[in-house]
């Protein structure tokens, strides 16, 4: 594939492989329903998604489960690695992920997780990401690395 030369280009082929990945089936593609893409901001290589609590993402207190937090942050930081350069990104597999858990998302509540990607070399990327409350309070913090398959 042909490098993007411009943002739009790149979000062009950012946004067509995100519904590629939305239409496969899997356990990612449940994150998917609720999912929504606020601001890209390829300057800081960064992405900002939000999404409202369901029921069936959350524990038996009707908070968002810490699981599906934890798949949160790994998707989000995904697609922020991925949108530094959507068209020539291989395939990845997370290879560390360390979760900070400050707070609770209650049923109904509108999250917004805010992923920061740090570094990308030859065979790892680096990227930090953070899930908010509706008062901007922080629920989670997350590092994560990945590992390119092509190596």
């Amino acid at each position: 594939m042909s490098k993007p030369q411009n943002i739009k280009e790149k979000e062009e082929a950012l946004f067509k492989l995100l519904d590629q990945w939305k239409g496969l089936t899997g356990f990612d593609s449940v994150m998917f329903k609720y999912l929504k893409m606020e601001s890209i901001d390829h300057e800081k290589n960064s992405i900002i998604m939000s999404m409202t609590v369901p029921q069936e993402l959350c524990n038996v207190l009707s908070t968002l489960h810490g699981g599906a937090m934890a798949t949160l942050v790994d998707i989000v930081s995904s697609i922020a690695i991925i949108s530094t350069d959507p068209s020539n990104m291989p395939p990845s597999v997370s290879v560390d992920l360390s979760i900070s858990y400050a707070a609770t998302a209650p049923l109904g509540e509108t999250i917004t997780i805010e992923s920061l990607v740090y570094k990308i070399g030859k065979n790892l990327a680096f990227s930090d990401t953070t899930i908010y409350n509706s008062k901007k309070k922080k629920i989670t913090q997350k590092h994560k690395d990945k590992i390119f398959a092509n190596t």
